[in-house]
């Protein structure tokens, strides 16, 4: 039974999958339009666990690859709703952006 369900899962994934990348996207202008300007300030993840990073201010965009952990800094650019929008640098020097 769980076979025919992953099966069937995954002859429509590709279909599901850009109409989620695509509402993520206009999400995430949406909020770069409507959350207030902020002053840039240094945050510190406390909390254990993982830190995800989201494509847009919304649960549905969560990146499954890109997350901090406890004790890294990011530096927060907007808020909107709970969500902050920041920045971390990794240790090969790229610069990691999300909402989270």
């Amino acid at each position: 039974m769980v076979k025919i369900l992953l099966s069937v899962l995954s002859l429509f994934y590709p279909l599901i999958s850009p109409a989620v990348s695509d509402e993520c996207q206009n999400i995430a202008r949406q909020a770069e339009s409507q959350s207030a300007g902020s002053e840039r300030h240094i945050f510190r993840v406390s909390s254990p666990g993982r830190a995800y990073f989201y494509s847009a201010p919304d649960s549905r965009c969560k990146s499954k690859n890109s997350f901090l952990i406890k004790g890294d800094s990011v530096i927060g650019y907007q808020i909107a709703g709970d969500y902050l929008f920041g920045g971390y640098i990794n240790t090969e020097g790229e610069l990691i952006d999300g909402w989270l």
